[in-house]
């Protein structure tokens, strides 16, 4: 195919996937405190940055203390106060896309495939969208702030790890160690999924790149990852608040049933996808393709395409049984919605390197596959022009709902503001209906997001009337 109609139909897919995108954004803008944020919240107005950080972790507290990057993250946000809450949505597309975009450069670079960064841009954004698109409760996932850090900030921060780690192997400044320490730190403290997924995930490679011999700045580096996972995940065990949380739960499952359950659930989960969400996983194979029609095969032979192919599905899995490992192990159970966003990410990634293989094979294996190349690349685009518009459309569909809770809680919060301006120390207001699965104020003013909302709002009682 002609350059230039390449370029247009990678261009214009891009245009429609920032399209497609920003309706996250335009919802993100009518969402507000509930649950957790409060009891977050309420911590740093009451005590402080610094002496939120010690309680929330040494105290009592209702939420999970031991988590300490959502304590450190929601004390930042919460020094904006809550005005800042509908650019949470904003903030989290930055950091997500723009580590997508640098770690996928930074392996365009290092491994010589040499993509264009309309080839990145097509990769990156079709992550991200499709990860949250697919997500089970999207608003668990991108819009309820708590639940964001938990689930989707290790994601986030993973591929900011993975930016930083192949900077180093690329630059060998050693100031990079350092950050790379810092930012495996904090991704490991936003939740014990998190932390597990990850370390799973470097310890794996820490291993392939030992038996390979690989260098030392990259046993080094990885070394370092591995480490400060560990060194995360110890800090979230060791927690005193732990105890106190895994009370209302019960105790904890056994060994021998992670083992028994654990690999059933992961091939559950794949099954899951596949089937429910059929369509979406053929855009994502397809997507891998089509940047395989434009690129050149980085790979030997078709013997090496195969080995990548079941190293990466087994990868995959493993990852993903790590990923329910922690809900199994604590809870007794497979995990909810928003704890299977990391699992929803890592099959985006798997189908979208099984399209970039499949694509590069065939090009290896039939010389007249690069003629066919010209009429798939158009078929693609109209595919993929009528998918992602239809898939825009939908979730902007979403607004009116954001938009009437948001009025319903700007209403709240103005008449709760009045009565405080007027010397009032209980105050009784409308109650709103939950949201996806959360709990908002209720009835009952000892209960715990009450007395969370009561604190935030400096207040002695806040009831509502059903």
């Amino acid at each position: 195919m002609d350059l230039k109609i390449t370029k247009i139909v990678s261009y214009v897919i891009i245009i429609l996937l920032i399209l497609a995108y920003s309706s996250f954004i335009i919802i993100g803008t009518q969402t507000r405190y509930i649950q957790d944020d409060y009891c977050y919240g309420e911590k740093v107005r009451n005590e402080g940055f610094f002496k939120a950080q010690y309680n929330s972790y040494f105290g009592s507290v209702p939420t999970a203390g031991n988590r300490y990057s959502i304590t450190f993250f929601s004390g930042i946000f919460e020094l904006f106060s809550e005005n800042f809450y509908p650019f949470y949505a904003f903030v989290s597309t930055i950091l997500f896309i723009s580590g997508l975009i640098l770690f996928l450069s930074n392996i365009s670079r290092i491994f010589l495939l040499n993509f264009h960064i309309r080839q990145i841009l097509l990769m990156a954004l079709s992550i991200a969208f499709l990860t949250l698109y697919i997500s089970p409760n999207r608003f668990q996932t991108m819009f309820f702030r708590t639940s964001s850090l938990s689930y989707l900030y290790p994601i986030i921060f993973n591929m900011w790890i993975g930016y930083f780690f192949l900077e180093y192997l690329y630059t060998t400044n050693k100031y990079l160690l350092y950050i790379l320490t810092l930012v495996t730190l904090f991704s490991s403290g936003f939740s014990e999924v998190g932390a597990v997924v990850q370390l799973s995930l470097w310890a794996f490679l820490f291993s392939v790149f030992i038996i390979k011999r690989k260098n030392n700045n990259i046993i080094t580096a990885t070394l370092i990852i591995v480490a400060a996972s560990i060194i995360g995940l110890v800090i979230l065990i060791l927690c005193p608040n732990n105890y106190e949380r895994q009370l209302n739960f019960g105790l904890p499952n056994t060994i021998n049933n992670l083992f028994k359950f654990g690999p059933v659930f992961g091939i559950n989960f794949i099954t899951y996808l596949i089937r429910g969400y059929s369509t979406p996983v053929l855009v994502t194979l397809l997507l891998g393709l089509l940047v395989s029609l434009q690129t050149e095969t980085p790979f030997a032979d078709s013997k090496e395409i195969i080995i990548f192919v079941i190293v990466t599905v087994l990868l995959s899995y493993l990852l993903i049984v790590a990923n329910i490992l922690p809900s199994l192990y604590a809870y007794r159970a497979y995990p909810d919605a928003r704890g299977l966003t990391p699992s929803i990410f890592i099959m985006i990634i798997t189908f979208l390197l099984l399209g970039l293989y499949i694509g590069w094979l065939l090009k290896k294996r039939f010389s007249k596959f690069e003629h066919l190349s010209n009429v798939l690349q158009i078929l693609l685009f109209l595919f993929f022009t009528i998918y992602f518009t239809h898939a825009g459309i939908k979730v902007i569909s979403e607004y009116p709902e954001y938009h009437e809770r948001a009025l319903l809680w700007d209403t709240r919060h103005d008449y709760i503001l009045e009565k405080i301006r007027q010397g009032e120390k209980e105050i009784f207001v409308p109650a709103i209906d939950s949201f996806y699965l959360t709990f908002e104020l209720q009835p009952e003013p000892d209960h715990w997001v009450n007395r969370c909302a009561a604190l935030w709002y400096g207040v002695d009682q806040i009831i509502t009337d059903e």
